[in-house]
């Protein structure tokens, strides 16, 4: 959950639903606007950051996409529907995006390291050539 700046309106994931959705509340009570996330991107399960929302009405959300097998982040502009995905020089998830008090972006990163294996039957000779021995590798 993450309260803008003027303390006007609080935003909020619904994760009962799937897709995932991104509602707007008037902090002082009232209906919940819902908020259109344009493109292919999907919201994640976590949480907002509390400093998501800037001065602008601007929102970063931790979003799954299908050109990624990572968290990634986008950058929302509700005020014109448009949704950028910020990217980054960096092979992991990006968690929690907010912003920081002098305008910049803050996340938090977790690189995942990973590697395939492949294991193979082979032989192995002896010293008997009738019985070789057998070996994975």
């Amino acid at each position: 959950m993450a309260l803008n700046p003027a303390g006007s309106h609080l935003y909020v994931k619904q994760s009962s639903r799937d897709p995932i959705r991104l509602l707007r509340v008037p902090a002082a009570g009232g209906q919940a606007e819902e908020i259109p996330i344009p493109g292919d991107f999907r919201l994640s399960q976590n949480v907002l950051a509390p400093t998501a929302v800037d001065k602008r009405g601007r929102i970063l959300l931790e979003v799954a996409s299908p050109n990624s097998y990572y968290f990634g982040t986008v950058l929302l502009d509700p005020s014109r529907n448009i949704a950028h995905h910020i990217p980054l020089n960096f092979d992991g998830d990006v968690w929690g995006p907010g912003w920081t008090a002098g305008g910049r972006i803050a996340a938090f990163g977790a690189q995942i390291n990973a590697s395939l294996w492949r294991y193979r039957r082979t032989s192995i000779a002896s010293a008997d050539p009738t019985s070789p021995k057998q070996a994975f590798h």
